[in-house]
């Protein structure tokens, strides 16, 4: 559709391919549960709300929801952005993020039994003053092409779950990392730490891979920092209760 879009009225995509190149300046809540769901509109577009259960959301615009943003399944593609400015929901089935970026501007909360994959450079910001949080044992799992990047400025939590919550995604750190159940392994490599990471008592921190701690980065709690299997480098402050090296 090259014409402007609008109207006040809800947009469900169950199927085929919808692609929306001009103006969007529709006003309703839009559901993804099949198909394609394409915006190439040059102004980006803004929705109430985002329901995606399966199918794909694509193209280079940036989508901006600014309620509730569901992701249940499916794909996020191409080379524009999601931003979440309302509460973003991850659970359900196995989804992927692929090339695409995912601003996080409010809360965000992961759980449910089913992984996260990347690939090819997708890249995940969670903003300053943001939480993200991790209630589940499961993986953002790098599944090919360039390595996908995890910037975190706010706060990703990890508040439940007795398992190991893994990324294979860059993970940079300039926020803070707060470590409250379970295991928290960082696989990705390349990744640096220029803030704080906190680990409570009786739970793992576990770097693999090549990491630095910058010169204004503290690793801390009274809980395990295992680097056993890492290239780290530390220029910072290392104060855990227990530390292993090999």
């Amino acid at each position: 559709m090259n014409g402007a879009f609008s109207g006040a009225g809800s947009v469900t995509v169950n199927g085929g391919t919808a692609t929306f190149a001009g103006a969007y300046t529709a006003t309703g809540p839009v559901t993804l549960s099949s198909g394609n769901l394409i915006f190439n509109t040059p102004n980006g577009v803004s929705l109430p709300t985002f329901t995606q259960s399966n199918g794909t959301l694509g193209g280079a615009a940036t989508v901006t929801v600014n309620g509730a943003l569901s992701w249940s399944g499916g794909t996020m593609s191409g080379s524009g952005r999601t931003v979440a400015n309302g509460p973003l929901t991850l659970d359900g089935q196995v989804k992927y993020l692929d090339r695409r970026t995912l601003d996080i501007a409010s809360g965000a909360t992961w759980s449910g039994a089913n992984p996260i994959g990347t690939s090819t450079g997708a890249v995940i910001n969670v903003l300053p003053g943001v939480t993200f949080d991790i209630q589940n044992d499961q993986a953002l799992v790098y599944n090919g092409g360039q390595r996908p990047t995890f910037n975190n400025a706010g706060t990703v939590t990890k508040s439940a779950g007795a398992g190991t919550s893994r990324i294979d995604m860059i993970f940079n750190n300039t926020g803070t990392l707060n470590l409250r159940a379970g295991t928290f392994q960082i696989n990705g490599g390349g990744g640096n730490n220029s803030s704080v990471m906190d680990i409570a008592g009786g739970r793992t921190l576990d770097i693999n891979g090549p990491y630095t701690n910058a010169a204004t980065g503290v690793i801390q709690g009274t809980g395990t920092l295992d680097i056993r299997d890492a290239q780290f480098t530390n220029n910072g402050t290392i104060a855990p209760t227990v530390i292993i090296l090999q």
